[in-house]
């Protein structure tokens, strides 16, 4: 999402801050707070809380200053979270919402120019706040995560029966150095959409090759 800004102003702006707020905050906290949760939901829940908002603006790489009749475009990441976060947090619950879900919030942006503090720490500034309207569609879930140790099976040759494309293109990512340094890494992911999905999963560790694995999901399928 991106905000275009002009300063109409005479002074130059060099204080720029955004904050945010979201429909799914108030349903999070109040579900930690009410203490139903297992451990493992209350973990996923305060993770999805705290590390992936649904607005996210990285100052960092963004214009510090705004002079007078300048106009500038700040950048915000938007996260689409499916509406289950305001209902009920038990994944089978979140399985039967397939309903599409609208998420509103309000971009805050303060500014300033705080060269006009006349020495002083404290500084004063002005707010924009700017309502946004966000509509998530419901699309792949994922659930039924495993991770079991590695251990050696047989593979199927091209001349095997039942060994298809498919079966070739996974083969060579069950073959690793050590055995007993693995694990197996499973999750089920179904597609709720009307169209295919092709999810792209990839093994990205230190002192390894990057490894990868696709798998085109039709609608109303799972795939494992």
């Amino acid at each position: 999402m991106r905000l275009t800004v002009e300063n109409v102003s005479l002074l130059p702006i060099n204080f720029i801050r955004l904050t945010f707020d979201d429909s799914t905050i108030a349903p999070i906290q109040q579900a930690l707070n009410d203490g139903d949760l297992s451990v493992s939901e209350a973990y996923e829940t305060e993770y999805n809380l705290l590390r992936r908002p649904v607005f996210r603006w990285n100052r960092k790489d963004e214009p510090q200053e705004v002079k007078p009749g300048q106009k500038v475009t700040l950048t915000v990441s938007c996260l689409g979270k499916i509406g289950w976060y305001v209902f009920k947090m038990t994944p089978w619950y979140y399985r039967l919402m397939k309903h599409d879900y609208s998420i509103s919030g309000i971009v805050q942006i303060a500014y300033a120019n705080t060269q006009s503090n006349d020495g002083h720490n404290i500084f004063y500034t002005r707010q924009i706040l700017y309502p946004v309207l966000v509509t998530v569609n419901h699309t792949l879930e994922c659930y039924s995560m495993d991770i079991s140790p590695f251990s050696p099976i047989m593979t199927l040759s091209p001349e095997d029966e039942g060994y298809d494309s498919d079966t070739k293109s996974r083969s060579h990512l069950l073959e690793v150095d050590s055995e007993g340094d693995w694990c197996l890494f499973t999750v089920d992911v179904r597609n709720a959409y009307t169209l295919p999905f092709e999810v792209h999963f990839e093994r990205n560790q230190e002192g390894t090759n990057l490894v990868s694995c696709s798998r085109l999901v039709p609608p109303g399928s799972t795939s494992r």
